[in-house]
């Protein structure tokens, strides 16, 4: 994957996400594309003049991606951001989706940015969710912190031997391997579905899970430097996800948007979702394309 849409409302958040620049080099991306909605359908003499300014912050912004070593180009739209970025990635399936996991001006109790949002839920895309938090500045002022590591090189996938979980799994083996250092290959059994099965019940899952997840583990080619691991535990899927991701050091989570029995038209898997809102990370959410 070389080639990425960078949505922008450039609101401060959104300004950034330039920060994070070296990271999308660790992913191998090349060329950005400079994504921007403006959320009407009709340009009125006040709107032109609105665009005139939106182009110009835009180019800004092409022209600090391309100093940075990118190739860029600017695309904008009329409608509604999220429509207009789900269309505009079907057009380009080959590119990586990148934005905030939380707009400016979120509400407490709001799980994501209402554009993240409604993108996960129609996009097939791979989309980076850039973790995204609201501080306070200067005693009163809110400004935007974006999680930023120096590299993608400590990597969680998380799988439920789902579809959406396969689909993670060829990710990243044909995108990720080149800049991890270490990969841990998680699987979580669910306490509470446990505690009705007979004790050789839960034994036999113990050892199906081992034995799948050392098959994804020899499946991943040899890498000079790599260390991969394997992670099975029994416990609430998001706590014992969200501890190996602290006791890690972690820097990005690799899920499926959904897992075994989603709900049709759910944003996110229950699971995806709560580690993306309990961790302080930044994730790649691969999409099932059937």
């Amino acid at each position: 994957m070389k080639k990425a849409i960078l949505a922008t409302d450039l609101s401060k958040a959104a300004e950034v996400l330039l920060q994070c620049t070296d990271q999308y080099k660790a992913l191998g991306i090349k060329h950005i594309t400079i994504f921007h909605a403006l959320g009407i359908s009709y340009m009125n003499f006040s709107g032109y003049t609105f665009l005139d300014h939106t182009k110009a912050r835009l180019e800004k912004v092409k022209k600090h991606l391309e100093s940075s070593g990118f190739g860029a180009d600017i695309v904008i739209k009329e409608g509604l951001p999220y429509h207009e970025l789900v269309d505009f990635g079907k057009e380009n399936p080959d590119h990586l989706i990148i934005l905030a996991s939380r707009g400016m001006g979120f509400m407490k109790g709001v799980l994501l940015g209402s554009t993240a949002d409604q993108v996960i839920r129609r996009s097939k895309n791979p989309l980076l969710l850039v973790q995204c938090d609201e501080v306070m500045k200067d005693g009163d002022k809110i400004e935007p912190h974006f999680s930023c590591p120096l590299s993608y090189d400590r990597v969680l996938f998380a799988t439920d031997y789902s579809g959406w979980s396969e689909q993670a799994f060829l990710f990243l083996k044909e995108n990720l391997l080149k800049s991890s250092k270490k990969i841990i290959i998680a699987h979580i059994l669910d306490a509470d579905k446990l505690e009705e099965r007979s004790e050789q019940e839960v034994e036999r899952l113990n050892e199906m899970n081992t034995e799948r997840l050392k098959r994804l583990k020899n499946d991943i080619p040899d890498q000079k430097g790599l260390e991969i691991s394997t992670e099975l535990r029994t416990g609430l899927p998001i706590k014992e996800l969200t501890k190996l991701i602290q006791d890690n050091q972690i820097n990005l989570v690799l899920m499926g948007t959904h897992g075994k029995g989603f709900i049709k038209d759910q944003i996110l898997g229950s699971v995806t979702r709560g580690v993306i809102e309990s961790s302080k990370v930044n994730h790649l959410v691969i999409p099932y394309n059937s």
